[in-house]
């Protein structure tokens, strides 16, 4: 399986895949470190991206989790990937790490859903 390299908020991240649906445009707004959706936009027919990105961390497992635990604040990032680039948000809730290990030392996964702003 091949990897490939994208930036959300300044991160660099290695990403394995990004799975994209498009729903109705929502309201946003960030409450604290929440993203809070507060609907849809009413009589607009335009749409939204909703990324799921899966990726894999290799080494220090810390430093980037604390560098996407950062940016789950509820605010939009710039996303880079060179198909769905745009502001983003982490989805409040999603970032999951699987820093269990046991797959071979040093290689992690995670999981995150984007939502575009």
């Amino acid at each position: 399986m091949g990897y490939s390299t994208t930036t959300y908020g300044g991160v660099a991240l290695d990403f394995l895949t990004v799975d994209e649906t498009r729903r109705q445009k929502t309201l946003k707004h960030g409450v604290g470190n929440t993203l809070v959706i507060l609907g849809s936009a009413v009589g607009s027919t335009a749409l939204e991206r909703v990324l799921i990105l899966t990726g894999h961390i290799r080494g220090d497992i810390d430093a980037l989790r604390t560098s996407l635990q950062a940016l789950e604040d509820g605010q939009r990032h710039v996303y880079v990937d060179g198909v769905h680039n745009g502001d983003y948000a982490i989805q409040t809730g999603s970032l999951v790490f699987d820093d269990v290990g046991g797959r071979s030392a040093g290689f992690y996964t995670y999981i995150m859903t984007l939502v575009e702003w």
